[in-house]
């Protein structure tokens, strides 16, 4: 499914590719067309879909208590706190909700609204690098955009004040802008591009601390970029001199704001006690279970137990397909690879499990996976599985996606519906909807003020 299209130059699949101009080299079957309509169709009705959240009153989980009260702290001149003290979050989000606060725009319609500006600048991104570096065919982009959306982790995390979706906001836009950098001609618009990356990179850190990934993306920008080199080889050495000496304070600046924003105690404190191998198969264990849980499109505490056992064997499957999608780059390598590969590389180094890790490259990992199965679509088997496993996928993701609708537009019987309960006490003792009783008990003061904060 992902690989069949009018876009492909493969004549296995006996289609077209489009040109660069975006214009197909001869005109679209009826078929093609219907089905890019379609496809067109079925992304805005997702978007749709996605605006509709933005009446849901405040979703809130454990990290997202935390960053609200860092926004609160900040607003009201407190610095980055929770509770008086730092934590290992970066300041990035907790500004922008501070600057919310400050506008008297702290509600959670004003937050998810901001979530989806950000989300619809990340799916254009995503779409603009699929179409320079995956697939030439523009209804296999939208496929990828598409079931990127109804990926449970965007369905889920997309309500709530994290960093996931603003990070990935970000991080594609910045990734569009480099891979688009390394196209062009040396001259100010290459300039101005290179410089806007760069500040993306530093905006990306100040979100979320994997922003480093981004780091070795830009570095291969300009060690690979032959107008840099040739622009470094035709200028005198007084000009090299200074170039030498803006680069160094570029790298510095960086420096300081990784240092300054970023905290690894969360990390050191579960390395330093456990054994290497131990710590090494554990992340392992760890990461192809989450990719288990992103290629079943559901969580394995919503699983039966009979199947949470084959979930990490789903993972592994996936995670050598995607490998094998990615080795069809190595020819033709770029920042987008060095990316993922840079990203993969923190993961596997990260101690801790939460499928949302792998949020913002998710449209990535959907398509490595479609490089890989277009090597072997010419067999009828491969296709009608890929078209039968995509269909799964998008009922799946349609189902949670109505159930999170469903919750967001319950109004009284939101605190009812959301969550595992824990945190029904504060949303009642806040919101005084409740049908039922609640222990008065089991109110959360700190979710109880932030309840009422951003209403």
């Amino acid at each position: 499914m992902l690989a069949q299209s009018e876009g492909s130059t493969d004549p296995r699949v006996g289609a077209v590719h489009d040109s660069e101009d975006g214009q197909s080299s001869r005109r679209l079957t009826p078929f093609d067309a219907l089905m890019r309509r379609t496809w067109q169709c079925a992304l805005l009705l997702l978007i749709a879909c996605y605006a509709l959240q933005i009446f849901s009153p405040l979703r809130l989980n454990t990290d997202s208590i935390i960053l609200l009260s860092m926004a609160d702290s900040v607003a009201h001149g407190g610095g980055f706190l929770y509770q008086g003290h730092k934590t290992v979050h970066p300041p990035g989000y907790p500004a922008l909700i501070a600057v919310l606060l400050k506008f008297r725009l702290g509600y959670s319609s004003a937050i998810i609204g901001m979530n989806l500006i950000l989300l619809l600048g990340g799916l254009f991104s995503v779409y603009r690098i699929l179409g320079r570096r995956f697939f030439q065919n523009k209804t296999t982009n939208l496929i990828v955009c598409s079931l990127s959306l109804l990926s449970y982790v965007f369905v889920k995390h997309f309500t709530m004040p994290l960093t996931d979706v603003a990070f990935f906001g970000i991080a594609m836009c910045c990734l569009a802008v480099m891979d688009y950098a390394a196209t062009l001609k040396w001259g100010r618009q290459f300039v101005a591009f290179v410089l806007v990356g760069w500040g993306l990179v530093v905006v990306s850190i100040t979100m979320r601390r994997i922003g480093v990934a981004l780091i070795p993306a830009f570095l291969y920008l300009l060690i690979s970029s032959p107008e840099i080199r040739r622009f470094l080889k035709n200028i005198p050495v007084r000009i090299r001199f200074v170039v030498a000496i803006l680069l160094i304070v570029a790298v510095l600046g960086t420096v300081l704001v990784v240092s300054n924003t970023s905290t690894l105690l969360d990390f050191t404190s579960v390395v330093g006690r456990s054994r290497l191998p131990d710590i090494l198969s554990r992340i392992s264990v760890y990461r192809v279970t989450e990719l288990g849980e992103l290629a079943i499109n559901a969580p394995t505490s919503k699983l039966p137990a009979a199947v949470r056992v084959v979930v990490p064997w789903f993972g592994l499957a996936a995670f050598v397909l995607i490998i094998g999608g990615l080795l069809t780059k190595r020819q033709t390598l770029g920042t987008v690879e060095v990316f993922f590969v840079s990203y993969l590389c923190v993961l596997f180094a990260w101690p801790f499990y939460d499928a949302r890790f792998w949020l913002p490259v998710v449209p990535l990992l959907i398509g490595y996976l479609g490089l890989a199965i277009r090597q072997a679509i010419d067999r009828t088997l491969v296709a009608a599985a890929a078209a039968t496993y995509c269909l799964a996928f998008v009922l799946i993701g349609a189902v949670a996606l109505a159930f999170s609708t469903r919750i967001s537009l319950a109004g009284p019987k939101f605190p009812d519906l959301y969550g595992d309960g824990s945190l029904r006490p504060s949303y009642c003792a806040a919101f005084q909807t409740c049908s039922g009783t609640y222990l008065a008990d089991k109110v959360d003061p700190v979710v109880l003020h932030l309840l009422r904060t951003f209403r």
